[in-house]
């Protein structure tokens, strides 16, 4: 009985992430692309303004200063990278199957200094 539920809800889950997917592979464009890249580093942002909110909320001061000032760090240094190793998109990349490829993008995953470190 249980085992056809969880049957049921994961063919259900694969099924509308097939039709998720072949929607945003209808969509895609060069533009809707820079957005997506766009809103996936407001979404990292939001996420270290969150935690951050959660610490002082709990009376973490210190933790909450130490954190902040961890996070401009990083932020400074993943700024640096993303401003000095960028690249052109593949000709044909995987999440991109209409248009023309764009110009320029930022430092690609998963990380910006993996990246460097790997082509210095």
């Amino acid at each position: 009985m249980m085992d056809d539920a969880l049957s049921v809800l994961l063919d259900w889950l694969f099924a509308l992430d097939t039709q998720t997917a072949l929607f945003v592979s209808e969509i895609r464009t060069p533009l809707v692309t820079k957005l997506f890249t766009s809103v996936t580093g407001l979404g990292s942002a939001t996420a270290a303004l969150v935690f951050l909110g959660l610490f002082w909320t709990a009376g973490w001061r210190e933790t909450t200063k130490r954190a902040g000032v961890a996070l401009a760090i990083t932020g400074v240094v993943v700024a640096t990278l993303m401003a000095t190793v960028t690249r052109p998109f593949p000709p044909r990349p995987v999440c991109q199957t209409t248009g023309e490829a764009v110009a320029r993008s930022r430092s690609p995953s998963p990380s910006p200094a993996s990246i460097s470190a790997r082509t210095t």
